[in-house]
């Protein structure tokens, strides 16, 4: 068996539908796609980066930016599909086909251009095998609920609000922004197959690596941040 103790998998599928063909649109000169697998490539912890998708031009695209590839059944590229059974599918193929069980598998979607290798590697040491990581990222904005018809805050008091520097942790509100997860593979192939997830351990990112494309609007601001940061470099 392959020695690849931990894995990156990137799962690409053609459809998009917020983003026509998202995955091979260009973004600062280069596809989406490549920002994750170069991100992944550079992280210290990944023994090996595999992408995982239904369409040979994405898998071709992948390739010529150095990850291995995983040809997915079409099947498992519908928007009823969850991504638990992609990742399982792509484990499967991995130990039948190229005879690798790894150990932890790193799961980086695509849509997360801004996160780092850094990134990776800090969500991979919170990491203990008995756990799950999730990248997150703090939520700072007020919330509002309806509830039969009435309008309430949530989890804030409208009348006394506090600077979020002095919310108590217990009260601050993060939200996965879909940029790193890290799971143990043989707790979930052998024992949790209806999900990936377990006891988790949140790694937060900042605002600014926690973009995640899914509309036209997301690419636009992605596109304004690069020239933002592309100003700053050359004054």
């Amino acid at each position: 068996m392959g020695k690849d103790r931990v894995v990156a998998l990137i799962p690409a599928r053609a459809n998009s539908k917020g983003i026509p063909g998202k995955n091979m649109k260009l973004l600062g000169g280069k596809p989406l796609l490549a920002w994750t697998i170069e991100a992944a490539l550079s992280a210290k912890c990944i023994d090996s980066v595999w992408l995982t998708s239904e369409d040979p031009e994405i898998l071709a695209l992948a390739q010529r930016h150095g990850a291995q590839t995983l040809a997915r059944p079409s099947e498992l590229s519908l928007d009823s599909v969850q991504l638990d059974d992609v990742y399982l599918n792509a484990l499967w193929q991995l130990e039948e086909r190229h005879q690798i069980v790894p150990e932890t598998a790193v799961l980086a979607q695509p849509a997360s251009p801004f996160r780092t290798s850094e990134d990776i590697d800090g969500a991979h040491e919170l990491f203990s095998g008995e756990n799950t990581v999730v990248s997150v990222c703090l939520d700072t904005k007020f919330h509002w609920g309806i509830d039969e018809n009435n309008v309430v805050p949530i989890w804030h008091n409208p009348l006394r609000r506090l600077g979020r520097q002095w919310v108590p942790d217990m009260d601050k509100l993060y939200y996965e922004n879909g940029a790193v997860g890290v799971i143990d593979t043989r707790r979930f192939t052998l024992f949790e197959r209806t999900t990936r997830f377990g006891p988790h351990t949140l790694y937060v990112m900042p605002i600014e690596r926690s973009l995640d494309l899914d509309t036209l609007e997301d690419w636009a601001e992605a596109e304004r941040i690069l020239l933002w940061r592309t100003g700053n470099m050359a004054s």
